[in-house]
């Protein structure tokens, strides 16, 4: 519900506010508050807003720990605003500072697709598998993700063979998850294979 979700956000908005206004060197503050007003400018259509959103996020890098938050919040902020050039650059800044994490590495990839450079993006879905495979990871439907949107950045590239054998091995690993939580990760994955006639 998008307006209970602003009424939370207004209160934690102004929570932060109390607290940058004591100390405007909290800079740790300016992340939430600058991903809500950027929020609040993308839903008005508000170029102003936005800014100062990016503006304030910007400002968070000097937080103690807000600094890799920061450029994964400036990836998406950036991608929203149709400047995904911008969005990989901060996306390898924050893989730069956490060279092995999985999670700055899927940043990564949505960055580069975003920016339409599918080659990049599917050697970052390569990486991601190595990974998986390195720490030995049992889930099934965590590989199914990365080939089904490697499966689509191949498509994306024209290369529909490749999507396909991607798609179908996608199907095949989520097909045999039998984690019970991992169930509805399951179905989405499958649903959006169905997109593609992979059944």
């Amino acid at each position: 519900d998008i307006l209970k979700a602003l009424s939370l956000g207004n209160i934690a908005f102004n929570l932060f506010n109390e607290i940058r206004a004591q100390n405007p060197e909290v800079y740790d503050t300016y992340l939430p508050l600058g991903i809500y007003t950027f929020a609040l400018g993308y839903i008005s259509f508000s170029r102003e807003k936005k800014e100062e959103g990016i503006n304030m996020v910007k400002l968070s890098e000097n937080g103690i720990f807000t600094k890799p938050l920061a450029y994964a919040a400036l990836v998406y902020m950036y991608s929203f605003d149709k400047k995904p050039g911008i969005a990989v650059k901060y996306a390898k800044m924050a893989l730069r500072m956490f060279p092995q994490s999985r999670t700055f590495r899927w940043i990564l990839a949505y960055a580069y697709r975003e920016a339409g450079m599918y080659k990049e993006e599917v050697g970052v879905y390569r990486e991601i598998l190595e990974d998986i495979r390195r720490r030995k990871g049992e889930c099934k439907v965590c590989l199914a993700e990365v080939f089904l949107k490697m499966g689509e950045a191949y498509r994306k590239m024209g290369e529909r063979d490749l999507a396909r054998e991607n798609f179908e091995m996608a199907r095949n690993l989520a097909k045999e998850e039998r984690d019970p939580y991992r169930q509805k990760k399951v179905q989405e994955i499958l649903k959006n294979l169905s997109r593609y006639e992979v059944k």
